[in-house]
């Protein structure tokens, strides 16, 4: 007998236990999705960073470079005219001045010539393919080829042939220095396409990386300042108005699952209210 009571005690508290509620687990968290937002967000910027970084560092290195070699080229050539003027002088004051002494006027000639030797094989080695360093060393073999010439007549032989000499390696050299120039604006024009290319990843980087600040805001605004708006005009609406409590919202996170809280407290406050 107190078995079949037992049983039947048993079978009652089965239909009376109520069913467990289903629990709605969030795909993914309303923390996990703010923080892949920021973190996808943080990436972008520092690509952006990091690229410009690299461009600029190399853009700077690349103009460093070109600067310098076109001042260089500018300094021999500068070199290379004041040891021809030089040379000039100590020859113009042999054959032009009597009370000149042939001591410093040798003293003087040897000095120009060691100067130009001395810039136009620093030239020459870093300028190893220059056409234009070539015509130089033909119009240098050909002026010491004069002055190696015996002159009669001193005068004559400076007016004519060396005259010629000078000049022609004189134009050379010039024609150098303006190639030399010529290079810089050449660089200049690198350097400004080379800086356009070093900021132009950094710019479509930002850009995107805006588009993708927008696109957040869009979908906090749509997945969680809107849901949170509607549970609050819920709950007005039946603190005030004791209107029932229906909000119907997307999605599977800690929003819907709130409201779901919230609707089961309203079921459960609706059914206790009558009994008191």
């Amino acid at each position: 007998m107190h078995r079949i009571i037992k049983q039947d005690m048993n079978r009652l508290s089965v239909r009376i236990r109520k069913p467990r509620r289903k629990r709605i687990r969030p795909a993914i968290g309303i923390r996990r999705k703010i923080g892949i937002g920021f973190v996808i967000l943080g990436s972008l910027l520092l690509f952006a960073g990091m690229v410009s970084y690299f461009e600029l560092t190399r853009l700077n290195r690349t103009t460093t470079e070109l600067l310098d070699n076109s001042l260089r080229d500018l300094g021999f050539s500068q070199r290379m005219l004041e040891a021809i003027g030089q040379q000039n002088d100590a020859l113009a004051l042999t054959v032009y001045s009597n009370k000149a002494d042939s001591l410093d006027t040798d003293s003087l000639l040897l000095d120009g010539r060691l100067s130009f030797e001395e810039a136009f094989f620093e030239a020459r080695a870093r300028n190893v393919h220059s056409s234009r360093l070539q015509r130089i060393e033909q119009a240098k073999q050909e002026y010491d080829r004069v002055l190696l010439t015996p002159a009669g007549d001193s005068l004559a032989w400076y007016k004519h042939p060396y005259k010629l000499a000078y000049y022609n390696l004189l134009l050379t050299v010039k024609d150098f220095m303006i190639s030399s120039q010529n290079t810089i604006d050449q660089n200049t024009e690198k350097i400004q396409d080379n800086a356009y290319r070093a900021i132009m990843p950094g710019i479509i980087t930002l850009t995107i990386a805006i588009l993708i600040i927008g696109m957040f805001y869009l979908l906090i605004d749509f997945y969680y300042i809107r849901p949170v708006l509607k549970i609050k005009q819920g709950l007005d609406n039946y603190l005030d108005h004791k209107m029932p409590y229906h909000v119907r919202l997307e999605g599977r996170d800690e929003i819907r699952e709130l409201s779901d809280r919230i609707k089961s407290l309203m079921t459960i406050i609706n059914k206790k209210e009558p009994n008191a």
